[in-house]
């Protein structure tokens, strides 16, 4: 099976216009999303999850866009959700700019490596500054929603093999 974004995410769960005027205060917004999505873990347990990962290294990339991740108790399969701030904010990255872009996910206890490299693929579509750029385009959630959609779209078609 294949994962896709649709799989981690519906259009509800994609804000856009989001106020963050730091990192903590958008690790905050993305973990009360997440909490709402799984709605099996507490927003300060899916904050804390996120602040120990990002302890462990910034997730700040290339392109202004962050993937703040955890592994969480009590859910079965991956879920995410896509934020797009106001203003690109600082987040501690010595090596990244700015960041206006959040896509979060919590994960599983436990993955296989099938599952993991399937998440790499997706988060790889990330790296894409044209399609993270149609993103930051989109006018409202809906459109960067389908947005997101092509991104991983038009991954899927660079790394099809004829």
């Amino acid at each position: 099976m294949t994962l896709h974004f649709s799989d981690l995410l519906r259009a509800d769960d994609v804000f856009v216009d989001v106020d963050a005027g730091s990192k903590k205060h958008a690790l905050q917004l993305l973990s009360h999303a997440l909490a709402d999505i799984i709605d099996k873990a507490s927003d300060d347990d899916v904050f804390q999850a996120l602040l120990d990962r990002e302890r462990l290294g910034c997730t700040a990339s290339s392109g202004g866009v962050a993937l703040p991740h955890a592994r969480i108790g009590g859910i079965d399969s991956p879920r995410a959700a896509l934020i797009r701030l106001q203003h690109a904010i600082d987040f501690d990255s010595t090596d990244a700019p700015d960041v206006d872009v959040l896509f979060g996910f919590l994960l599983p206890l436990q993955t296989n490596a099938d599952e993991d490299e399937q998440l790499r693929r997706l988060t790889d579509a990330f790296l894409d500054l044209d399609a993270i750029a149609s993103m930051r385009d989109a006018p409202d959630a809906q459109s960067l929603y389908g947005a997101l959609i092509g991104l991983e779209n038009h991954v899927t078609s660079a790394t099809t093999v004829p």
